[in-house]
């Protein structure tokens, strides 16, 4: 499975030369709704946030609102990701892996209201670290779902546990994917002269 991640130029020669990419807590995703989509009381939002982190890419590696939103405005970089190869397809390593991370752009949030007493399997879903089909409804809905805004992404996501890592970081570490993952790079229209 081929997945494009767009990043600065800088974020690019990181990525590449160390063969790790971060991972984001939700709180902070680009949309202000993120994971507003499951209908869950403050306290559960809060556990989700702080157990997962997600990591974004595309489908689509010519959109010019991506270029100009994630590629630093036509001068970053398009990377070619082989996810299979980087472990990004693991069911045994990630929640979410990517060939289940399609994002579902929607207009409606859902009505039924999930809480911590809501199941005895909600302490299975937030302890787990790896994908489980019986938990992926649920999942789907913490992870998965974005307003229709946002469908010009075609976002892909990989999920994982963070366990242990601090509330307030940013990129909860490093994720290894290998060097030989980088199947291309696109370098944005306006930055052609930089080598990378």
């Amino acid at each position: 499975m081929i997945v494009y991640k767009y990043v600065p130029f800088d974020s690019a020669e990181k990525i590449i030369s160390q063969s790790s990419i971060g991972f984001s807590g939700m709180r902070f995703l680009n949309d202000p709704f993120e994971g507003g989509y499951i209908n869950a009381d403050e306290r559960l939002r809060s556990r989700l946030n702080s157990k997962y982190a997600v990591l974004s890419f595309t489908r689509q590696p010519l959109n010019s609102l991506m270029w100009a939103h994630y590629g630093d405005s036509h001068q970053g970089v398009v990377l070619e990701i082989d996810a299979e190869k980087a472990g990004l397809c693991n069911t045994d390593t990630c929640l979410i892996p990517a060939q289940y991370g399609d994002v579902i752009y929607t207009s409606n949030k859902p009505i039924e209201e999930i809480s911590l007493s809501y199941s005895n399997d909600l302490r299975n879903y937030l302890t787990a670290i790896k994908f489980s089909h019986d938990c992926y409804e649920f999942y789907k809905l913490a992870f998965l779902h974005k307003s229709l805004d946002w469908a010009y992404e075609e976002e892909v996501r990989v999920v994982k546990s963070i366990g242990g890592y601090p509330d307030g970081e940013q990129v909860f570490g490093e994720y290894n994917v290998g060097s030989d993952v980088f199947n291309r790079t696109n370098i944005g229209s306006k930055d052609k002269e930089r080598p990378l």
